[in-house]
């Protein structure tokens, strides 16, 4: 059966990283992630996955 919470955990993770592992000059990249969720689990996943790339400086 499908969930959409554990798809929008597994992808979430794996979309932001990816973005952010791109081979490009960290001076030169930008990452905005834009989200329309109104759900609190989502938005927090979201700042947290955020968080763990802005402290390495991405």
């Amino acid at each position: 059966m499908f969930s959409h919470m554990s798809f929008t955990i597994k992808y979430l993770n794996y979309l932001i990283g990816a973005a952010c592992r791109l081979m490009w000059p960290s001076d030169r990249l930008i990452v905005q992630v834009l989200d329309d969720s109104t759900d609190p689990d989502i938005m927090e996943l979201i700042s947290k996955e955020c968080g763990k790339w802005a402290s390495k400086d991405i």
